[in-house]
């Protein structure tokens, strides 16, 4: 008789999880991102990588990955590229923008056309 109400508490968990988990599938679905051409980074900085917008492209973030090349650059270079990243995304509807290298450092942060580079860039 325990093993038996062993079971029935292992399958009432078991289905309780699952339906914890549909329900959070339903409520909170996976966001729908666009992931940009080679082509339009190129027409934003030659310096991008990648890059993704939200809002399955008309959204209002932008997420990036720099080339190696951005270290090579001088500080007054790096401003120059990161305030024409801003203000190409900005002119398609992007508000917040955040660039990173390739180790996962941010470089360029951008908020309603406003830029910020880390202190020594």
């Amino acid at each position: 008789m325990f093993e038996k109400s062993r079971s029935v508490v292992l399958g009432g968990l078991a289905f309780g999880i699952m339906a914890l988990a549909i329900m959070n599938l339903i409520h909170h679905p996976a966001p729908s991102i666009h992931y940009l051409t080679p082509d339009e980074l190129a027409q934003i900085s030659p310096h991008l990588a990648s890059g993704y917008r939200d809002g399955k492209g008309n959204g209002p973030a932008f997420f990036g990955i720099l080339k190696s090349q951005w270290a090579e650059l001088s500080a007054a270079e790096k401003r120059e590229d990161a305030e024409l990243v801003i203000m190409a995304l900005g002119s398609s509807g992007v508000r917040e923008v955040m660039v990173f290298d390739d180790i996962r450092r941010l470089k360029i942060q951008g908020a309603n056309g406003f830029v910020r580079l880390p202190p020594r860039e």
